[in-house]
């Protein structure tokens, strides 16, 4: 961006057409001295691209296990986990890095281009009854949260898939869900115009309700340590 006193001039530098379909989610991270790109998309898959260098940013990973649109993907902070959110209302836990995975269970090929297809989660995670439009990983315990248009948020145990926990109380469905960087909080948004905030730094947790949209919340976020920023359909 090129700045001239309060006004910028933005110009395009590149396009990439990666998937099939609509792109719903992406989202970045830096590993081992490497920028890459998770792709969410409407096309049932989520990719991963090289992007330190923008040309050509190649496909690293191409994630085909999901059997419907992919919602939302997330790395996970500290490891090489992936969480991804589908349509079909299930969410799965897979690896980056499936060559140096442990687990054994995990299906790969290459494709023309050498860049692996992963096929075969490490987790499918169960228990919602409607699609998973959303979802993100607890910080410093390891679990993990989805949120669904049946209303509900659910929160699993990254090892084992059990779900641990149900967050309920949305009287409509639920648009995202998003957690502290470093507390045990959660925020969900829903078409019912709040967003509710899920407090578990104590043995018993607290819920608190936001109102001040007249219309459908459709994203938030946590803004520093103490504050969160909505955005909905009433602008």
């Amino acid at each position: 961006f090129k700045g001239q006193q309060n006004s910028s001039i933005g110009y395009l530098m590149r396009t990439y057409d990666w998937h099939k379909d609509g792109i719903w989610y992406i989202t970045s991270c830096f590993k081992n001295n490497r920028q890459y790109t998770a792709t969410a998309s409407a096309d049932g898959t989520v990719q991963i691209h090289d992007v330190t260098r923008f040309d050509p940013a190649p496909l690293i990973l191409n994630y085909t296990g999901h059997q419907s649109s992919v919602n939302c993907v997330k790395f996970h902070k500290t490891n090489d986990l992936m969480l991804s959110a589908s349509g079909e209302g299930k969410a799965h836990i897979w690896r980056f890095a499936p060559k140096d995975s442990d687990f054994g269970i995990e299906q790969t090929s290459q494709d023309e281009t050498g860049s692996i297809v992963l096929k075969t989660p490490l987790l499918e995670l169960t228990g919602h009854q409607n699609v998973v439009i959303s979802c993100d990983w607890l910080s410093g315990i390891d679990q993990c949260v989805t949120a669904s248009w049946d209303r509900n948020a659910n929160i699993y145990d990254i090892h084992t898939g059990e779900l641990v926990f149900q967050l309920t109380g949305h009287d409509q469905e639920l648009t995202d869900v998003s957690c502290h960087d470093s507390n045990r909080l959660i925020v969900t948004a829903s078409q019912d115009t709040t967003f509710r905030l899920w407090d578990f730094r104590d043995p018993i947790h607290s819920v608190s309700v936001f109102q001040g949209h007249n219309r459908a919340v459709r994203s938030t976020a946590f803004l520093l340590n103490d504050k969160i920023i909505s955005g909905g359909d009433d602008r």
